[in-house]
């Protein structure tokens, strides 16, 4: 009877050691899943998960393994890529910005010229600075209609056309300006 009862002991501490061997072995492979997604969350997403045993055709947790990594790949690509964006759009706020001011401030010289030197500027003076003025405002037009024409190209109401481009109107203008 004791040695029935020493066995049945011996059979159940045998037996839970063996479960739990059995469980850490199944479950390794999980911690180290969860451990790499960890990872990649302490990261900010842009460390992308690599793991050793991701096998799209392996069991369940290699191909889950597989999944993740893949996601993980591709979140962090889409946050590169969203970053670049980003880095692009101010620099072309920054650009509008400038492009925007330039006739802007020109326009307002001039037309600042007129209100001070009135009366005092011949007739075709003043028309030439009038001329100016509008000039620039037609750019300021231009500036801001090809603006909105950007934001319909952006969210793709509209698809580019080519034209053709004057060259000696641009040297024209620059050398005006200039």
């Amino acid at each position: 009877l004791e040695l029935a009862t020493d066995l049945g002991i011996g059979v159940a501490v045998f037996s839970v050691l063996a479960a739990l061997l059995v469980f850490n072995f199944l479950t390794r492979r999980l911690r180290v899943l969860a451990i790499a997604v960890d990872r990649f969350r302490d990261s900010g997403f842009t460390q992308p998960i690599r793991l050793t045993s991701a096998n799209p055709m392996g069991d369940d947790i290699d191909r889950l393994g597989a999944a993740v990594q893949e996601m993980s790949e591709r979140i962090a690509e889409q946050l590169d890529m969203l970053g670049q964006t980003d880095v692009r759009r101010r620099e072309l706020l920054a650009n509008v910005s400038h492009d925007l001011r330039t006739p802007l401030a020109s326009m307002q010289g001039y037309l600042e010229t007129l209100l001070l030197k009135h009366g005092t500027l011949s007739p075709q003076e003043e028309r030439s600075y009038l001329e100016v003025a509008a000039k620039h405002s037609e750019r300021l037009g231009r500036l801001i209609r090809d603006l909105f024409q950007l934001t319909k190209f952006e969210a793709h109401e509209l698809k580019p056309q080519r034209e053709a481009f004057p060259i000696a109107e641009l040297v024209q203008d620059v050398v005006q300006k200039c």
